[in-house]
């Protein structure tokens, strides 16, 4: 019992604690302190605000634990200009805005170009402009306090208005005749050489600012004051010097709400570009294009401390008691942020399909772009803020089917937001890969040519880091692909897409053979066939030549034996004088096509050199007999 009562006891003297305090008095003081603000404001494009400071006067009246305040004061908010001394041009989207000129052939069926960033300092920029936020502003509210004599703790919620010029920056440059190795880069690292004439401007600042601008016959921004709405909250320790005089620090959450902003980035231009690799064809062309910034909402902090004077008329402590205001809970649904996840899924078949460029759009402005994995999915976008969503998706210039996501949709338990895309393309797409031959090791960086066998468009495509290509195929259509690439050598491998099904497949598949033209590496020539005891070159065998003739004209130092087999079937002798013929047959064409005799052996080997069992003393089938009838290659010098 005597435990309870002290309990009690101790209980009572606290409480007379927190409320010894004089009753009800005036106040006056000065605070400030140091603003700065959070990341999402700093980055954001259309605001880049990084710190400032404020300044202002206290004036209050306090009763018990209650009390009201009237603050007005001056604020200000530096731009961090570092963030926009280099304008960043988006080389995915320059590539991706072609408005005239050829289209690059890397940019056609599927590839893609990192979408990494060109930067343009001070040294091209010929406008750099760029004025703080600043506001004068009123804030009024109420505060709580709690705590011993001389220490208090006051928690204060205020606002109001402010007459705010929001500040502003503009850059503008012209960058011209940029040579650039790494302005366009394949996923496979080969390098493009780019001439390129831009023309850019940036710019953030309210909308009301920037008509005012567009519509000056000089363009000079000229921004005005507005009046905007301001709040603030915050907590501070106060102690008491005296009863008349206490100092007091603290800290603050501030919020400004904003009128439409203004943010975009546009560049246009000219460019040139020609792969350093191959040196292939000079590509000429214009782009233009444009990208909204986003806008954040303006929240900022703030560190303070002051000094403040009590008006004083009665310092005996008072004993009121304040009543705790009962909280009631809402039964409707918040609003809440969750997590999307997009999926788009071909049409025809419903597997889910990578490569789709995805973008969205929140409230009318840009969101987002990304690029589905093999799952079908962008990257899970992790607490998005409440808004009504627009989503589209594009592969191979064809779109997909739109999704939009209403504010209403962020209400629930549900912890993700799921819509699904479709994409209809009657096309297949083959999957290629370029490998070495001898071991099956992927090969990058390997251009590769495929040809429509009945209309004869040509394609181009270089395999990525992991030896991959992509080409869209017509239903019904055969083709042909073969490497293109200096210091190496591959067979023309023939697809097709007749025989198959688009609504029961999306793919076909490809592995080719590459073999580098390395001294003493041998490698079959495939599909080059002789008539029965012939040695002229036929129509068919004359394709598969002009390829090697190809080979010889890329590759100048390359010097090579070009050998001829029979099977085993006939007299040895007779087949040996075959093979010399048909070898001699297949220089003879290289040669009446512009290469050197010099660079050329022909050999002939008969049955000598037979791949398999099929001597004179065993039976074996056609296709055995087949395996041992062959033209090779021997690189004997590059």
């Amino acid at each position: 019992m005597k435990n309870k009562i002290s309990i009690i006891v101790i209980m009572l003297v606290f409480i007379q604690q927190l409320i010894a305090q004089p009753s009800s008095y005036f106040y006056a003081g000065v605070n400030g302190g140091y603003v700065f603000t959070p990341a999402k404001v700093l980055e954001n494009k259309t605001w880049h605000l990084k710190d400032g400071y404020f300044g202002e006067l206290n004036l209050g009246y306090r009763k018990n634990q209650w009390g009201f305040s009237l603050n007005p004061g001056y604020l200000t908010l530096k731009r961090d200009a570092s963030k926009f001394s280099n304008i960043a041009i988006n080389k995915r989207m320059m590539y991706d805005s072609v408005t005239s000129g050829l289209t690059p052939p890397n940019l056609v069926d599927g590839f893609d170009v990192p979408p990494t960033q060109l930067n343009f300092d001070k040294t091209t920029h010929t406008q750099f402009i760029h004025k703080n936020l600043q506001s004068l502003y009123a804030l009024a509210g109420v505060d709580y306090n709690f705590g011993k004599k001389k220490i208090q703790i006051q928690v204060h919620a205020v606002a109001g208005a402010g007459a705010a010029k929001l500040g502003y920056y503009f850059v503008e440059g012209n960058a011209r005749k940029i040579t650039e190795q790494t302005l366009f880069t394949s996923a496979s690292n080969d390098l493009y050489q780019v001439t390129a004439d831009v023309h850019y401007y940036q710019l953030g600042m309210s909308e009301k600012t920037y008509n005012q601008a567009v519509s000056s016959s000089t363009g000079q921004v000229n921004e005005k004051y507005s009046v905007l709405p301001m709040a603030r909250a915050g907590v501070n320790a106060d102690y008491r010097l005296s009863q008349r005089i206490s100092v007091f620090a603290g800290a603050s959450a501030w919020y400004i709400h904003t009128p439409p902003m203004k943010g975009m980035h546009v560049a246009s231009g000219e460019h040139s570009y020609q792969s350093v690799s191959t040196l292939g064809p000079l590509f000429n062309g214009a782009f233009s294009y444009q990208q909204p910034f986003s806008n954040v909402p303006l929240w900022f902090y703030s560190a303070n401390a002051g000094v403040k004077f009590n008006f004083i008329r009665n310092a005996k402590a008072g004993n009121t008691i304040t009543k705790e205001p009962v909280t009631t809970t809402s039964t409707t649904a918040s609003i809440q942020p969750k997590d999307l996840l997009i999926v788009v899924k071909d049409l025809q078949t419903g597997q889910a399909l990578s490569g789709v460029q995805v973008s969205i759009t929140r409230n009318g402005s840009f969101y987002t772009t990304a690029i589905t994995n093999q799952n079908g999915q962008i990257e899970k976008i992790t607490a998005a803020s409440p808004g009504n969503y627009e989503i589209k998706g594009t592969k191979n210039n064809i779109a997909a089917t739109g999704a939009t996501i209403t504010e209403t949709e962020f209400q629930g338990s549900a912890a993700v937001i799921y819509k699904e895309l479709t994409h209809n393309d009657p096309r297949f797409t083959l999957l290629g890969t370029t490998v070495e031959r001898k071991n099956d090791n992927k090969l990058a960086g390997i251009q590769t040519i495929l040809t429509h066998a009945q209309t004869a468009d040509v394609f181009n495509q270089i395999s990525d880091t992991e030896g991959k290509f992509i080409y869209q195929l017509q239903p019904n259509s055969d083709y042909t692909v073969v490497a293109n690439q200096k210091g190496y050598f591959s067979n023309i491998e023939k697809v097709t897409t007749k025989g198959l099904d688009r609504s029961k497949t999306i793919y076909a598949t490809l592995v080719l053979g590459i073999d580098e033209l390395k001294e003493g590496n041998q490698f079959e020539i495939k599909d080059i066939y002789y008539d029965l005891d012939k040695d002229n070159i036929r129509q068919d065998a004359a394709v598969i030549l002009n390829r090697l003739v190809t080979i010889m004209q890329q590759n100048p130092e390359l010097e090579i034996e070009l050998s001829s087999h029979t099977d085993s079937r006939g007299s040895a002798v007779y087949n040996q004088a075959l093979s010399q013929r048909r070898a001699q047959s297949a220089v003879n064409y290289l040669i009446s096509k512009g290469i050197k005799a010099s660079r050329l052996n022909a050999k002939g080997y008969g049955e000598s050199r037979l791949l398999n069992r099929c001597d004179d003393n065993t039976t074996c089938s056609e296709a055995e007999h087949q395996q041992n009838r062959r033209t090779e290659i021997k690189v004997l010098k590059n």
